[in-house]
């Protein structure tokens, strides 16, 4: 998957403490995190005097005027990327359109922190390890997007705008990955599989599935190892070239066949690491690698990796991953099971998954579950039953 062009934050500019004079400060220390983030949110390289501007309304905390609210605003056009879902939960909550420029002032408050320290200066910021100072700046972009009291005591007050490590994460994996140093990526994981630990204890009312035990999470393991589009046999069919590995659309057939067995979808994640990885297979550096994970009945989650070999536990499955770190810097991420790939956080796209880029793999992949919807998938025969029989016995996940 390429990579987009990626913003690398250095020291202050002689232009920019041009600008920085001009407006009569000196730059924050919180300027160049902000660069990081903005750069790795939005792809984009704002001008000196937007990141002058930026630090001194929303780090260092001057008075927000009428004209210092057009002026964000029209930054907020110029970057003008938003987080659909995020827009869309806090229109239900608000009761009312967002302007496009409030849309894109969620995911710019959401990711404040992303490259800081938080209260816990060994760990990167995130939901409950926020400065109190973090907190009040994300609220200062709510304001300066025309958010009132109300509408952001409302947003803030149920996390809309935070980072929760069991769900929502940098928009560019690969990039967040290169900012952290061995020990700070190795305390992060911990902190993500401690997370991840107690959330697989909440439990949701309703009618769906919680969580599987070991043998219910065996039947779909082998329902995506033994999938007709998505099984590691397949994969030269569709990457021929051997550039993409489809793990992501593994992932993702995980999980439909989760949601298509009845797992409440709160059950579902997707996990990522990221960073130098030598292959697991064949003599290849990976970036980035991706499964989906779903609760255990006995506490944890179950990752469903073909590579694998069978159902493991996330911190087991992290712990194989870890060992094809090749810099001591692979990050282990959660995000919602929507999720497609580690350099974007978009969600399933039908136009996106259509791309010839991909070979057809989706196209046949969402055949299949329409066939599969209405009944209708072709029968297997008695050799590829036997064969995939025999794998299954061996533990062979292709």
């Amino acid at each position: 998957m390429a990579i987009l062009p990626l913003l690398v934050a250095g020291a202050v500019s002689a232009a920019e403490r041009c600008e920085f004079a001009l407006l009569g400060e000196e730059p924050s220390s919180y300027l160049e995190p902000s660069r990081s983030f903005i750069g790795n949110e939005f792809n984009l390289v704002l001008n000196d005097f937007n990141m002058a501007f930026i630090d001194k309304v929303v780090n260092r905390g001057a008075e927000i005027t009428p004209e210092a609210r057009a002026q964000f605003q029209a930054i907020l056009k110029d970057l003008e990327i938003a987080d659909l879902k995020l827009s869309k939960d806090v229109t239900s909550l608000l009761g009312r359109t967002l302007t496009k420029e409030q849309a894109t002032a969620l995911k710019l408050a959401r990711a404040l922190g992303r490259t800081e320290k938080g209260e816990n200066k060994n760990l990167s910021a995130f939901s409950g390890n926020y400065t109190e100072l973090q907190l009040e700046r994300k609220d200062r972009i709510l304001d300066l997007a025309g958010f009132s009291f109300e509408e952001r005591a409302a947003i803030v007050g149920n996390k809309f705008v935070e980072d929760i490590l069991t769900k929502y994460t940098a928009e560019n994996l690969i990039w967040d990955n290169t900012a952290k140093t061995p020990e700070e990526a190795v305390a992060m994981n911990n902190e993500v599989l401690k997370q991840m630990n107690a959330e697989s204890a909440a439990t949701y009312s309703g009618k769906k599935i919680n969580a599987l035990d070991k043998q219910t999470v065996r039947k779909l393991y082998e329902e995506v190892t033994r999938h007709p589009v998505a099984r590691l046999l397949k994969v030269n069919k569709y990457d021929p070239d051997h550039k993409m590995g489809f793990c992501f659309g593994r992932a993702m057939t995980a999980h439909l066949e989760a949601l298509y067995m009845g797992i409440d979808k709160n059950s579902i994640r997707k996990v990522f690491v990221a960073g130098s990885m030598k292959a697991i297979v064949g003599d290849i550096i990976w970036q980035f690698h991706v499964a989906t994970a779903v609760k255990s009945s006995d506490g944890g989650w179950w990752v469903i990796d073909p590579f694998v070999g069978k159902p493991v536990k996330l911190d087991q499955w992290y712990a194989k991953m870890y060992k094809q770190d090749t810099k001591g810097t692979l990050r282990l991420y959660v995000t919602e099971a929507s999720r497609l790939g580690a350099t974007d956080g978009a969600r399933y796209n039908r136009a996106h998954l259509m791309e010839e880029y991909y070979n057809n793999y989706f196209k046949d992949l969402i055949q299949y579950y329409r066939l599969k919807a209405n009944n209708e998938l072709p029968k297997k025969s008695v050799w590829i039953k036997i064969f995939d029989w025999t794998l299954s016995v061996l533990r062979i996940g292709i």
